[in-house]
């Protein structure tokens, strides 16, 4: 009852709960886009074997099989420009509906194929549509929840799109390509039956001047005894605020916060993608024919489906306990390492060592990557995109992040196929473990820790300000005094004359200021001396 009571609201002298339900049922039903997403991701790879079997009825070679995964992600690139523009004007609801249409073309056209030609094509538009669900699904979602729930909500989004791999996989295990596309066919379909009896979110009608439908759409979402004032009031002067500080693509990047945001954003979702995980999940057949395992390599792609499940819902409940950077810097690092131990194995299998001792390596190195993956850079990349911008700024910035991963996705993914032929497998898996191994260097020493902070609080801290906190005492390495400081005090600053106040000279461990929650701080970490203006020093 603890839990429901910290999302009520009090209407007519009694609490309610019952609100919750309607938002809960609007972020699973978006949230089966992302199933079909998971679909879309995974199909070539139980397809990929019986492609080149010639179970569509003609023949697919390597070269044309990695096209066919790599069309996947460039349907998202060309994707993702005019999503924005969609979204804001057709609606939220409106454009994922419409994208039931290039999803059950795209099916359509992989299920007829008749060439490769067809295949492709099929591909590319469930390419697009998936992408562009990336984009539509997790804005609905934001826009529907209320603020407590938000983080459990957003990540439905995440779970059902791994479910959805995991679906893929088992499914291709027992069914051939055509029937594969056509149960993931369905998936559209069964999205399009539920989510039309979900309202468009209120964000869109109070930015398009609806108040009144707004008003209905957040009744729909809160409950009848709820009162929607509040909430309404506070979604409008965001509407406004955002309106008034409406950036263009020039001006959006003057400051140094919002540069380095995009720097952390954009930098988080490239290492994503060298990390190799998109060539893993869509070659990962393939990769366990070519190792020789015992286990079927279908077999070992549910395995691998149902570890990401399981690891995605364990990160969503642990994200906000341990924080953003160490699970990024423990997940790269484990890739890495999984990614040398793959490479290694393959390497001994090129030289003609005897491997059939070490067949179980493969699966292990391949599933604890993706629990690795599943916890930090899978997730963690997305959530803090929501994290490092100022509203103003969160639309053209999350583009350009978005448009780089799934340009990087398509790379990568196209690309594999290639460096495993002109340099081997081991070679391309070792790339990759080093990547990662740089990814670490960059969270390391490059991406702040967002857990637990506002976004203006996030902003302030990459902009290189020095605020100090009334909130929390700080204590002079050297005297021992405790040291309270007033918000809005700024290095280097000097007092008014004849306000009364002195300058301390205040040696301060600036580590102790990173755990407090409202204190910005200007690098390096560590200062010898710091002149902080208007303190006040007590002695305990």
């Amino acid at each position: 009852m603890d839990d429901a009571k910290s999302s009520t609201s009090i209407a007519q002298g009694k609490t309610t709960s019952a609100r919750l339900f309607p938002q809960y049922l609007a972020a699973f039903t978006v949230s089966i886009g992302a199933f079909g997403q998971g679909t879309v991701l995974a199909w070539s790879s139980p397809a990929g074997l019986p492609l080149m079997d010639g179970a569509m009825g003609f023949p697919v070679d390597s070269e044309q099989l990695s096209w066919t995964g790599a069309l996947m992600p460039l349907g998202a690139v060309v994707v993702m420009a005019p999503m924005g523009w969609a979204i804001d004007r057709l609606g939220r609801k409106n454009t994922m509906l419409l994208l039931v249409v290039p999803f059950l073309i795209g099916w359509a056209l992989i299920m007829w194929s008749t060439s490769v030609g067809m295949l492709y094509a099929g591909r590319f538009l469930t390419g697009m549509a998936g992408g562009a669900f990336s984009v539509s699904g997790p804005v609905y979602t934001a826009e529907v929840a209320q603020k407590e729930i938000r983080g459990l909500l957003g990540s439905f989004y995440q779970v059902l799109l791994t479910f959805g791999v995991l679906f893929t996989f088992a499914a291709g295990s027992v069914l051939s390509p055509f029937w594969l596309s056509a149960v993931c066919a369905a998936v559209p379909v069964l999205f399009a039956v539920t989510f039309v009896f979900m309202p468009e979110t209120p964000v869109y009608f109070l930015r398009n001047d609806q108040g009144e439908n707004a008003r209905r759409s957040l009744r729909w979402l809160r409950g009848p005894a709820v009162d929607l004032e509040p909430e309404l009031q506070e979604l409008q002067l965001a509407v406004d605020e955002e309106r008034k500080n409406q950036a263009s693509l020039r001006d959006a990047f003057k400051t140094l916060g919002a540069r380095k945001g995009l720097l952390v954003s954009a930098g988080l979702l490239i290492f994503q993608q060298l990390s190799g995980v998109n060539s893993a999940t869509f070659y990962t057949t393939v990769i366990f024919k070519d190792a020789g395992s015992k286990m079927a390599p279908t077999q070992a792609t549910i395995i691998i489906g149902a570890v990401q499940v399981v690891t995605t819902i364990v990160s969503c409940l642990v994200v906000d306990r341990l924080g953003r950077r160490i699970l990024l810097l423990t997940s790269d690092l484990v890739m890495s390492l999984c990614m040398f131990a793959l490479g290694t194995f393959f390497y001994l299998q090129h030289v003609g060592h005897d491997t059939s001792a070490l067949t179980w390596l493969p699966i292990t190195s391949l599933s604890v990557f993706f629990v690795a993956y599943s916890l930090g850079y899978g997730p963690v990349p997305w959530l803090m995109m929501g994290e490092l911008f100022l509203p103003n700024i969160k639309g053209i910035a999350s583009s350009i992040s978005c448009l780089l991963n799934w340009t990087l996705a398509f790379l990568v993914t196209k690309f594999f196929a290639n460096l495993v032929a002109a340099f081997g497998t081991y070679t391309t898996f070792w790339i990759f473990a080093v990547l990662s191994a740089f990814g670490v260097l960059f969270v390391y020493f490059v991406v702040p820790e967002t857990k637990g902070k506002p976004v203006d609080l996030i902003f302030r801290e990459m902009n290189g300000d020095l605020v100090a906190s009334p909130d929390f005492p700080l204590k002079d390495r050297d005297t021992g005094l405790s040291v309270q400081g007033m918000r809005g005090c700024r290095a280097n600053q000097t007092a008014a004359p004849g306000s009364g106040l002195e300058h301390y000279y205040v040696n301060v461990d600036l580590t102790c200021l990173l755990s407090c929650g409202d204190v910005y701080i200007r690098p390096p970490r560590y200062v010898d001396m710091l002149i902080i203006d208007m303190l006040i020093i007590t002695h305990e």
